[in-house]
């Protein structure tokens, strides 16, 4: 019978962990603490709002650096570069926006963003910058855009471990 408890608690315990836990993946701080887990797949942020940065990354293209908010625990989520189509920058800006809108409460209203986790190697050193890339795999980093992508949070040693 005392094995029976212990078990049952020990299950209760995982339940309850897990449940405290599920959502908070959905942040920029996240991916890059698990950036080896999810390199090269689709992820999903809950942004806050976006800034759109004023660089030449190519005529195709533009950057921003999105905020990303915990919802479940009301907290900041980190921010981290994204690279879309210049075709898609009217849309990107008008659903995002480029301040935090609050619900009348202390929280802020988020919206998901989807693209693909990828990542950059910084000259001269064993690291590598995360980026959302929205472009279906067409966009190939330049100077500029390495630049403004460390600058959205910091980098990522060779084993995942931040800098």
């Amino acid at each position: 019978m005392k094995n029976y408890k212990t078990l049952a608690l020990s299950l209760f315990a995982a339940l309850f962990l897990t449940s405290a836990y599920a959502g908070t993946n959905d942040t920029a701080s996240y991916y890059r603490a698990h950036f080896e887990e999810y390199a090269g797949k689709t992820v999903s942020l809950d942004v806050a709002f976006i800034r759109v940065l004023p660089v030449d990354i190519g005529e195709d293209y533009f950057a921003f650096i999105v905020s990303t908010v915990d919802d479940d625990n009301r907290s900041r989520g980190g921010s981290i570069a994204v690279v879309a189509s210049k075709d898609k920058k009217n849309n990107i800006v008008s659903r995002y926006g480029t301040t935090a809108d609050r619900d009348g409460k202390r929280s802020v209203e988020t919206k998901k963003l989807n693209g693909t986790l990828e990542s950059m190697p910084n000259i001269n050193t064993n690291s590598y910058t995360p980026y959302i890339d929205m472009t279906d795999g067409e966009f190939e980093p330049n100077g500029e855009f390495g630049k403004i992508a460390r600058g959205a949070g910091s980098g990522i040693g060779k084993k995942g471990k931040k800098l």
